[in-house]
């Protein structure tokens, strides 16, 4: 188009060079090259890149007490497709949808959100099958070098884990922590970058939904060494010594509440409480990740301050609870990287634990990998230990 354009436009000028004189040649170069560099419609966009990525797995679930999974079975863990744009003049777009993985999707107004293999135990149920729904949705602004502005359904920056793309982790599953705070929000998010540090400031409707006040969050991470890579693990990572880490303050707390969400530190369950109860839900995150060589290391927390009864993670009315997690992993052969994780829940008198180890084949990168996982985890409940093991067998494809 471009080339169509500028040669009907220098037909004419062709024409009259014989009426040019030294003077004119020059101001017909500043105009030429003023209408090269002009936006000209469509083509100043870069068009639509399509993404995502699908994750399956064979899984044996030996769990004790249930006699419907403790047996061989199929299911697919996440699988998405992202759309994602230049709209130029410093504009952006992403539009994404997972059709199986609840834990990753927008959860409007409140709405209950999550599914059971994101709790960490690996395990896929039909009950999981056939969800799908919206995950990312926003608008980005480039307000000035270093300076973007998000608006729209998007996860904000809390804890590393949880910002980790899907396919991008070292195990099947996210970790616990990263699992809980996976979920997407509606609101707006100013964010930066300078020299080695990163942060981000947001305010979303949070888990009153639209009916009362915005739930707020901070975050700032710096890499202390060398540079934060977008995976897990070794593979993939910035080459050499690595430390980076990172701390978010996130405060929901709200007097009349008629929902509640992960995002904001709820129970999960998407449980009415009374219309005018005063909801105090403060969360502070902290976690470090450094890798060298073919090491990795890394610990994230959580300090749920919150006033509410928890089904899954939040300690008993009144009081909060600190889950953490741990892990290390080692790459070595080049495509194969062994780790190592152990979750604390800390989810009151349920003190959930799980271990979790496992080791990767990389065909292609994070874009192409094996998975096989082995975890095991126990409840000490009032009616005694139980402990449940899962064997997992896992491909991850990202394009």
């Amino acid at each position: 188009m471009n080339k169509f354009v500028f040669g009907a436009l220098a037909l004419p000028a062709i024409s009259a060079t014989g009426f040019a004189n030294d003077t004119a040649w020059p101001e017909l170069d500043r105009e030429l090259a003023a209408l090269n560099n002009a936006p000209l419609s469509l083509e100043n966009h870069e068009g639509l890149h399509v993404s995502g990525w699908l994750i399956g797995a064979i899984t044996s679930d030996d769990t004790p007490t249930d006699s419907v999974n403790d047996e061989l079975s199929t299911g697919v863990a996440a699988s998405r497709v992202n759309l994602s744009g230049n709209l130029g003049s410093n504009y952006s777009f992403v539009l994404g949808w997972d059709f199986t993985d609840t834990g990753e999707l927008y959860a409007p107004r409140g709405m209950p959100i999550g599914s059971s293999f994101d709790s960490g135990t690996g395990t896929f149920t039909s009950s999981n099958a056939g969800f799908g729904g919206l995950t990312d949705a926003y608008v980005a602004v480039g307000i000035a070098d270093g300076l973007d502005l998000t608006v729209g359904a998007f996860r904000r920056q809390f804890i590393r884990s949880a910002n980790i793309q899907r396919n991008q982790t070292i195990f099947i599953n996210r970790s616990y922590l990263g699992a809980m705070y996976a979920s997407r929000d509606a609101g707006v998010a100013l964010s930066g970058n300078f020299d080695r540090v990163n942060w981000e400031v947001t305010a979303t409707n949070g888990h009153s939904g639209s009916t009362d006040e915005f739930g707020y969050s901070a975050h700032i991470d710096i890499d202390i060494i060398g540079g934060n890579s977008g995976n897990e693990g070794a593979f993939g990572a910035t080459e050499g010594t690595n430390l980076n880490v990172g701390v978010t303050y996130a405060d929901d707390t709200s007097d009349t509440t008629s929902n509640d969400d992960l995002l904001a530190g709820g129970d999960g369950t998407g449980s009415v409480l009374a219309l005018g109860t005063s909801r105090d839900a403060v969360l502070l995150a902290a976690n470090a990740t450094l890798t060298t060589g073919g090491f990795t290391v890394w610990g994230e927390m959580v300090d749920q301050d919150n006033d509410a009864t928890g089904a899954g993670y939040v300690g008993p009315t009144g009081s909060g609870a600190t889950p953490w997690s741990a892990g290390v992993a080692y790459l070595f052969n080049e495509n194969y990287e062994v780790a190592f994780r152990y979750d604390d829940f800390d989810n009151g008198p349920i003190n959930t634990t799980r271990m979790n180890v496992g080791i990767n084949r990389y065909i292609d990168g994070h874009d192409l990998k094996w998975q096989l996982n082995f975890s095991t985890g126990s409840d000490d409940t009032t009616n005694g230990d139980t402990e449940n093991d899962v064997l997992a067998l896992g491909i991850a494809a990202g394009f």
